[in-house]
């Protein structure tokens, strides 16, 4: 079945599916005949079971003494003879327990006749066997092939027999199932009719739908799975026929499928391999990164180490700062001493630069005295030199040093007044 077609597939199960329509129409065929049949057993039943109480009720007044049980039992056949009912064959027949025909419905002539050796067609004893059953069973049915009383031509029917005990008679009806039969072959005739109707409608759309799988499959299945399962081992160069037509069907796809997973695995390629080379400068960087990362460790510890020593240098320049505090209080009112004594200092200072102008003019006069000295101290020693070579002195400039001597001399005491004085108390270095 694996290797067959899809199409021969959904054929053959298109065939078993009408043979099934057959077969459920045939069976409610054949339901719709037993339905009949047991309807029609019911009647027989029913129609016997008044008969048996016309019988009764005879038997009843002849009990009670009210007639004999011989006119009784003949006003019961009387009545049962009258009793008919719709339908061919719809009369009743009482047998004794030898197989006399006691009363019949539509044969009057063969009352009184023993009709134990009456066979049917088929060799069955009709009214012997019939007596037989109510015998053994007390009711039940028999099925044979009778002569109809109008035609006269045989037809199968059904007898329900029924013992009356008290009087030991056989009371039997029964009904042809020509009609039945003719019923049921209408009603085949009818289901098969139908049953091809829809075998054919069926097979129209079973033809529409296989039409529409082969187009939307663009191939038989197995093809199309023997392909999917090459793609899917890796084989991506297997080649998906397809028809000219075909641009939307389950191969084509595929076929796209292969050349899309193709390119995309060509991307992935390259695209791994690029990624080979990155986790390579990746792992350099990360072996780099774990080398600076301990080199960073150890920073950190020396950092730390350098924060404590931080930490108690704050703590000392802290203290530092405090006693440096209190000094430069100190220090500014020195500076404010000393900003007065450097004031001092100046205008002594000043007074000094005065009268260093004054002791350089001293000194110039000075050196002036000591030059001419120098000559006058020549001058007296010219008797030894010839009158020719002694030495002359200028009379304007000797005429004019005593004077100016006596005006230098006359200014010390005013400059040495000027001089600024130190306290005694400074020291002899002061002084001096």
């Amino acid at each position: 079945m694996d290797n067959l077609r899809v199409s021969v597939r959904l054929w053959i199960a298109l065939a078993v599916m009408c043979c099934g329509i057959v077969a459920i129409g045939a069976w409610g065929a054949f339901n719709t005949r037993n339905t009949m049949i047991e309807d029609r057993e019911a009647e027989l039943k029913n129609i016997v079971s008044v008969a048996t109480g016309v019988v009764e009720q005879n038997n009843a007044l002849a009990a009670a003494g009210k007639m004999p049980t011989d006119e009784a039992q003949r006003n019961a056949l009387t009545s049962l003879r009258s009793m008919h009912y719709d339908g061919s064959g719809g009369y009743l027949i009482v047998l004794d327990a030898h197989s006399k025909v006691l009363m019949h419905g539509v044969r009057p002539d063969i009352e009184g006749k023993d009709m134990s050796g009456f066979t049917d067609p088929s060799g069955a004893h009709v009214f012997q066997d019939g007596v037989d059953l109510a015998e053994k069973e007390g009711e039940g049915f028999r099925k044979l092939q009778f002569l109809k009383p109008v035609t006269n031509v045989m037809a199968p029917k059904i007898n329900y027999v029924k013992l009356y005990k008290p009087w030991d008679w056989t009371i039997i009806t029964g009904v042809f199932l020509d009609d039945i039969d003719h019923a049921f072959y209408v009603t085949l005739a009818e289901y098969f009719g139908a049953s091809l109707g829809l075998c054919l409608v069926v097979s129209l759309v079973m033809g529409v739908i296989i039409r529409s799988i082969h187009r939307q499959l663009g191939g038989e299945p197995a093809y199309a799975a023997g392909v999917v399962s090459r793609i899917a081992a890796g084989d991506l160069t297997v080649h998906v026929v397809v028809g000219d037509s075909d641009k939307d069907s389950l191969l084509f796809a595929m076929k796209g499928m292969q050349s899309s997973l193709e390119r995309t695995i060509g991307a992935v390629h390259s695209g791994s391999e690029l990624i080979a080379a990155s986790s390579k400068e990746i792992a350099a960087g990360n072996l780099d990164l774990s080398a600076r990362t301990e080199q960073q460790a150890a920073s950190l510890e020396q950092t730390a180490a350098s924060m404590e020593e931080l930490t108690s240098t704050v703590k000392q320049n802290t203290e530092s700062a405090r006693q440096a505090s209190v000094l430069a209080v100190d220090a500014s009112e020195i500076a404010d001493r000393g900003n007065q004594v450097v004031e001092r200092m100046v205008g002594t200072m000043n007074n000094i630069s005065t009268s260093s102008t004054k002791i350089a003019e001293i000194t110039t006069l000075i050196e002036g005295i000591a030059f001419q000295t120098n000559i006058l101290a020549l001058n007296a020693a010219k008797p030894r030199w010839p009158p020719s070579r002694s030495v002359q002195t200028r009379p304007s400039k000797s005429d004019k040093l005593p004077g100016k001597s006596d005006r230098q001399s006359n200014g010390w005491p005013t400059l040495l007044a000027k001089s600024p004085r130190r306290p005694k108390n400074k020291g002899a270095g002061s002084s001096k």
